[in-house]
Parts: structure tokens; sequence; C-alpha cells
């Protein structure tokens, strides 16, 4: 088949959940006998298109990287109409927001191709996670500036509900993303198909046993308020009442860097937390591997972060927060914990539980494992991207 994608942003556009999940599901449906083209915004140093994987990506350079907007709309469009025309598409997929007017746009130029729109995150969701972060903000500002976004994401939740139900086919990558699709956007339950976003399990694997004294502690997230590391710190600062020897190692960065090094440093743990910065994917692996317990905090409401799966292929127990879609790939009490949002007594409690029960921790790690390799491998979200497509063109 002729795949054609949409997405804001690849991996050239730097690292993410998002472009980490395209370009494998993308590069797999290749491997598998597939054309695949992936339509996505300016590259940052220029180039117009390029060939990884055998993924064919086009940057469209008159658009802002890593923006929407009517620039992307137009250009986004004339390159699909360009493409379709030269060797027509059998699917056209967006992946998340950024052709949400794929539908009416292919019904007014008279092309009949099936469209599929996979939604890692919606506006409810985004409007969620603003509530989130009001109710347990790092500053005043953050009330503030939450407070405006609830309003934006609920203008755009309603702009949007109609346009997702004409697509032929809606993705969610959770059972709860679907519940949300069913009752807040009214999509038919006929045309929602649950596909687990996946990774690439031959670079993660599992690490080290945890260390007889101390504890190892890991954060990898991009570093603004929604992601709460500034929560994980406040756990650290318990903790060192507690425990002698641990560390707290923070990979990623953002906005929020200078921000967390100055909360470490007011709370007294700057020699207990160690920021690395930003790390290339396959550099990743390795902190994994070194750590005792991951943590993920999050504050964000939608799906569920690519590094839990991550930690949990590499067979470390993971402690994350019990919203969105989480639940699905943590069994609380068999692979990690799901805590109360925000709530840095229930993580610090939980933290203890598996310091004191290494066996435990380790037979958490085992069991993220096997769920990551029966679950959530990249091949298998692209075979079930296959059978969607499949579907859809009768082929």
């Amino acid at each position: 088949m002729n795949i054609c994608m949409f997405c804001r942003v690849v991996p050239d556009h730097g690292r993410g959940g998002m472009q980490d999940v395209v370009f494998d599901s993308a590069k797999n449906l290749v491997k598998i006998g597939h054309y695949v083209s992936v339509i996505t915004t300016r590259h940052p140093k220029g180039t117009t298109e390029k060939i990884v994987n055998g993924v064919k990506i086009y940057f469209l350079n008159k658009t802002r990287s890593q923006k929407y907007g009517a620039d992307w709309d137009r250009e986004a469009k004339e390159k699909l109409v360009n493409l379709h025309t030269k060797q027509p598409s059998d699917i056209v997929h967006t992946q998340g927001m950024a052709a949400i007017w794929l539908p009416r746009f292919l019904k007014e130029e008279g092309i009949a191709i099936p469209t599929i729109i996979s939604l890692h995150g919606t506006y409810w969701d985004e409007l969620k996670t603003s509530i989130n972060v009001m109710t347990h903000p790092k500053t005043f500002f953050s009330i503030v500036y939450s407070s405006a976004l609830i309003l934006l994401f609920l203008v755009n939740h309603l702009k949007t509900m109609f346009r997702i139900r004409m697509f032929d086919l809606v993705i969610a990558t959770s059972p709860e993303q679907r519940e949300i699709l069913r009752e807040r956007y009214f999509v038919s339950s006929k045309k929602i198909k649950v596909v687990l976003n996946g990774i690439d399990t031959h670079l993660f694997k599992g690490g080290r046993c945890l260390a007889n004294k101390g504890i190892s502690l890991l954060v990898v997230a991009r570093l603004n308020e929604e992601k709460g590391a500034h929560i994980a710190l406040q756990a650290v600062k318990e903790l060192t009442n507690l425990i002698r020897d641990i560390q707290l190692i923070i990979v990623g960065d953002g906005k929020d860097r200078k921000y967390l090094k100055s909360t470490a440093a007011k709370l007294g743990i700057s020699n207990f937390v160690h920021f690395v910065g930003f790390v290339p994917l396959t550099e990743l692996p390795e902190y994994y591997r070194s750590c005792d317990i991951f943590l993920n905090p999050t504050l964000r409401q939608n799906g569920y972060d690519l590094t839990i799966l991550q930690a949990m292929a590499s067979g470390k127990p993971v402690i994350t927060t019990n919203i969105g879609s989480y639940p699905t790939a943590i069994d609380s009490g068999k692979e990690g914990f799901l805590t109360s949002l925000g709530d840095i007594n229930d993580l610090v409690e939980k933290i203890l539980i598996l310091y004191k029960n290494k066996q435990l921790a380790l037979d958490m790690g085992k069991n993220g494992n096997i769920k990551v390799e029966k679950m959530f491998t990249s091949k298998q979200m692209a075979k079930n991207l296959e059978l969607c497509y499949l579907k859809l063109t009768k082929k």
C-alpha cells in the first residue's frame, strides 16, 4: 500500500514521544512491504526531503517548524495533491491534529481516499492537564497561565469535535482514550480502534540488579511544569531524612531547567540531584539500566509517556501518576505503582516500599519487561496499523 502520513514533528525536529511513535510505526510499515511518506513542518536546517529507513519525509519549508497555521494547511494540501497525482495514495493518515481538515478537503477535491486520524491526546486531555497544573502549581503565575489555557482548550475542543467524527477511522492509543472519544467527542464505537503505542525493544533491555545500599531514582522528561519533575524534587527532600545514600538523576531539558535547579538548591538537595540535560535516544538505555526505580510524577493527562515503556522494557519498576492512560501500562502493584495526582507523601511511600523490598522491585521490573514485549512493541504497533489500513481499503 501507498500510505501518506501527516505529522507536526519527526525526529529531525528533536526528541519526543510523538516523533518516536510516528517514525517507528512508519519504518516498521516499510519493513513489512508498504511505501510510506510523511509530510511534516519545516526542517530546522532547511532540508526539503530525505529518506530514512525507507521512509520518505517531506519538509514543508514555507511553514513554521513544529507549528500549525494557515501556511501549514495550505502547503500540506498542495503537497498531498501533488503526491497523489504522481502516485495515488491508498490511505491518508494524520497523526494528531496535523491534518484534521483531511476529510472535508478530500471531499471538496473529489479525491476518494480512506482517512484515519490517530489521537495521542485530545484537547479535552489538554484542558484537564491545565486544571491539574492549576491545582498543583509551582508558582502563582502557573495558576494564571493555566486558567487562560483552560479557556483556549475548551474552545479548541468544541471546534474539533465535529471534524474528528468525519474521519473513516479514529485510532485511540489506549482504552481510556477510546472512552474519551466516545463520551466527549461522540465518536461512534464502530469508528474507533485502539492501537497501543510501542517502542523498540531491541534498544531497551534489562539492566543491573538493585544496589545493596542506597537507591538511584531516574526521571526522563521534558523539563516543564506538567511533567512533574518539581514533585520528584520534593519527594527526594523528604527521602534524604530516611535514606542516606540516595540520588535523583534527571535526564532531559526544557524551559524549567533553571527553575528546577534553583528549587533543588532551596530544598538543600543539590548534592543529591544530577541534571544531565538532553541525551540522544541511543544513549538513554544506559541511564535506565543504571537506575533502581523510574519516576514519572506527571500532571499531564493525555496518553502515557513512552519513557515508562522504555523503563519497563529495561526491567525497572515504575512509579507514575494515576491519571490519563497510565493504568493501561501500569497495573499498580504489578509493574510498579500508580500514585495520587501531585501527592508527594504517596510518592515517598511507594519509593520506600521498593527500597525496603528489593525482591518486589525486581519482580515488578520483570513483570514490566514481559508486559512491554507482549503489548507495547513498535512491530506490534505497525502490524495493528496495517490491519486498520487493510480493513479500510479491503485489500
